[in-house]
């Protein structure tokens, strides 16, 4: 198993807004260094205790995480 490399958001420049949700939304970002692009998706906490959809957000973390797809990338 390899190890993860620590990710910091000053890597990163952060872009336009792709789309919006209703806890947040997902920004364009691209890495300082490399000029790759990757979605960042920016949650707001609050919202989504007050609504109990913690489960939820920690059940799309999961998927992601055990997806094994070209597009889906996590650091």
């Amino acid at each position: 198993m390899s190890a993860k490399k620590a990710i910091k958001l000053s890597d990163y420049n952060i872009g336009v807004t792709l789309g919006t949700g209703s806890f947040g939304r997902v920004k364009l970002a691209k890495h300082k260094k490399t000029g790759e692009f990757s979605a960042l998706k920016i949650l707001k906490k609050h919202d989504i205790i007050k609504l109990k959809q913690v489960d939820h957000v920690i059940s799309e973390n999961t998927i992601l995480i055990d997806i094994d797809h070209p597009f889906c990338k996590l650091f």
